[in-house]
């Protein structure tokens, strides 16, 4: 069995390589060919921690998944979050490959909202705010300037060095972009696309006359209890954003 570790992935696989593939997946599951239960939340008794499981099977390529995800949020040597993943063979059952997926998450929920970008956002949107940018954020933004020619990036965080960093941090890498570090809340029902990036210590409320004030609202770790968002939510979002 082969081990592939992040840094060996994020040499030879990119957000472009990542959009294409999560389409794929996207019309594999629309066809049926997606067998998965919702993911198993197991909470460490007498701490903060916890341990996420999700199966997936692919009836197209015949391969299975399980992904497994460690979040410690008091962690300071190791990453609050670690994942690995399991691929194997249903042809004969074989393991074939272990793969740190750290990496692999980011780049994934990033493609989803380079997706839900490219589908709902107008063809000509230049401006992109930011809330929260914390370490979900930089792959969200790769995401979405790989399909809309992003020229200023507003950044909204609880703290203003949090957000500078992130600006020192994504100069290098995205060059065309001017960025600014926060902005009054009443500025971003105006913004062409909103990328939220930051988790919910409480539910999420958003009304239906915020969804009307925007041309699209990306909601991409808004989970309370870690439990996903409820259809109703969901539902509301593509209606109110198209």
């Amino acid at each position: 069995m082969q081990f592939y570790s992040d840094e060996a992935i994020e040499e030879v696989y990119k957000m472009r390589h990542a959009i294409e593939d999560v389409k794929s997946i996207l019309n594999d599951l629309n066809d049926d060919k997606i067998i998965m239960k919702e993911r198993t939340v197991l909470e460490v008794p007498g701490t903060h921690n916890t341990m996420l499981y999700m199966p997936c099977i692919n009836t197209k390529s015949n391969y299975s998944i399980l992904k497994t995800i460690s979040i410690f949020p008091e962690n300071t040597s190791k990453p609050v979050s670690q994942g690995v993943t399991l691929l194997s063979d249903l042809t004969d059952g074989q393991h074939i490959a272990n793969l740190e997926s750290s990496y692999l998450t980011r780049l994934r929920t990033g493609a989803m909202s380079a997706i839900a970008t490219d589908k709902l956002a107008k063809q000509d949107a230049e401006v992109l705010c930011v809330i929260g940018t914390g370490g979900m954020a930089f792959e969200q933004v790769l995401g979405v300037i790989e399909v809309r020619n992003i020229k200023t990036m507003n950044l909204y965080n609880r703290t203003y060095e949090k957000a500078k960093d992130f600006k020192n941090d994504s100069k290098t890498l995205v060059l065309r972009v001017t960025f600014k570090c926060l902005i009054v809340f009443q500025k971003l029902l105006k913004m062409p696309i909103l990328l939220t990036v930051q988790h919910a210590q409480r539910k999420v409320s958003l009304t239906i006359k915020t969804f009307r004030l925007m041309p699209i609202l990306m909601v991409s770790d808004h989970t309370y209890l870690k439990c996903e968002k409820s259809i109703q939510l969901q539902s509301s979002t593509l209606t109110q954003s198209s």
